[in-house]
């Protein structure tokens, strides 16, 4: 199958600008304390799941008590879903699979017909679409629907940014350097708004409440232009001209989260180089509540050079929200324990026994009430699951 991989130009060499990179050397006694706060996960456990999976989610789409995955499979145009088994176990015998559009790379979960059921929407980067699978209410997904976005469409989140009670769309478009806004009609039916120049080669997008009002923004990160843009919702679905930010070399996957816990959303992101050591890791960009971020701080994965998948969770129970994310090219994931004034620790990271990490989503999958990490691998076509066992404070 002929894959479009203009989105994979990104991953060249790339000035690093003004971002500020933390790397080794003198620490605070706010990070040393953070650095002792470690946290453990048990071995890693691999489950078949398709092709080439690549972006990964998580929730209860067969409506028990257990947290299932979902990836988007680029090498044969599906989605699977495994049904957790009970403490973890995501057993083969458990694997779900159905038609998307053309080389997935983006997934996500939403309410897209109301009935309160986690669907399914993917990017489809060969297809030029977006493909809408909605819950039959017991895992299970109707045929897929698709719907027409920008070229090259690789990332999508969900929110209502209309505020109708809706689940929207909105998809980074890497070929035509757009962000497009699918409006959510009712029933799992969509209309596409309009579309908005954003940075070179977008390549991940989040929504959050950036500018202080109820209104879903968005921000996407833009791949060869090494910055953010931020798109302010002005209502009814319409956003302003995106204003850019300095993120750092090659920003990839993108995350919201309140770093330094002022009630102003902040932004992680992972950044990637291949030309150097030292400029490989996340960067936080804390917000100022008005829609506009400061620069950047990036924080390093040892010996990393491509970042790419993302996620926060509370790790370590301390109640500070902490990053992980992915590295390809080392076979392995990173924690970030969070500081709770802005800042982050220094990454702790765990091998993989094979294959290469993309998408990376934090769940719990055994109901202990601590975050557990699964993630996706080319290769060998699996999820990973690590079982977070970090003792209780």
């Amino acid at each position: 199958m002929a894959i479009r991989l203009r989105v994979f130009t990104v991953l060249g060499a790339f000035l690093m600008g003004a971002a500020l990179v933390v790397l080794a050397g003198p620490v605070s006694s706010e990070e040393a304390s953070v650095r002792a706060e470690r946290v453990s996960f048990g071995n890693e456990r691999t489950f078949a799941a398709g092709d080439r999976p690549q972006s990964v989610v998580s929730s209860r789409f067969d409506g028990d008590r257990k947290k299932d995955i979902a990836t988007a499979n680029l090498g044969e145009n599906t989605v699977s879903v495994l049904f957790n088994q009970g403490g973890g176990n995501f057993a083969t015998p458990g694997i779900y699979k159905v038609k998307v559009g053309k080389a997935p790379l983006g997934i996500v979960a939403g309410d897209f017909n109301g009935d309160r059921k986690k669907d399914l929407a993917t990017a489809n980067i060969n297809s030029d679409n977006v493909s809408v699978l909605i819950n039959r209410r017991d895992g299970r997904f109707r045929e897929a629907r698709n719907f027409r976005v920008g070229n090259g469409p690789v990332a999508l989140t969900a929110a209502d940014v209309d505020r109708d009670g809706k689940d929207d769309l909105a998809t980074a478009n890497s070929i035509s350097g757009k962000v497009t806004v699918l409006l959510n009609k009712g029933g799992g039916d969509f209309r596409q708004a309009k579309s908005y120049d954003v940075g070179k080669y977008p390549q991940g997008i989040v929504a959050g409440r950036f500018d202080g009002n109820r209104k879903p923004d968005l921000a996407v990160t833009g791949g060869s232009s090494d910055d953010v843009s931020v798109l302010i919702n002005e209502g009814k679905g319409a956003f302003k001209k995106a204003t850019s930010f300095r993120a750092g070399n090659e920003p990839y996957g993108i995350t919201r989260v309140d770093f330094d816990r002022d009630g102003d959303k902040d932004l992680a992101v992972a950044v990637n180089s291949n030309r150097s050591f030292g400029n490989n890791g996340v960067a936080v960009l804390l917000g100022n509540g008005k829609g506009g971020f400061g620069r950047p701080t990036t924080y390093t994965i040892e010996g990393g050079l491509v970042a790419s998948g993302i996620t926060k969770a509370d790790f370590n129970g301390d109640g500070k929200l902490d990053i992980a994310a992915t590295s390809v090219n080392s076979f392995e994931f990173s924690i970030f324990r969070g500081t709770g004034k802005g800042g982050l620790g220094a990454a702790q990271s765990f091998k993989l026994q094979i294959g290469e990490p993309t998408g990376i989503v934090a769940s719990d999958f055994n109901n202990d009430r601590r975050p557990d990490i699964g993630l996706g691998k080319i290769g060998p076509g699996e999820i990973s699951v690590f079982v977070n066992t970090t003792p209780r404070r």
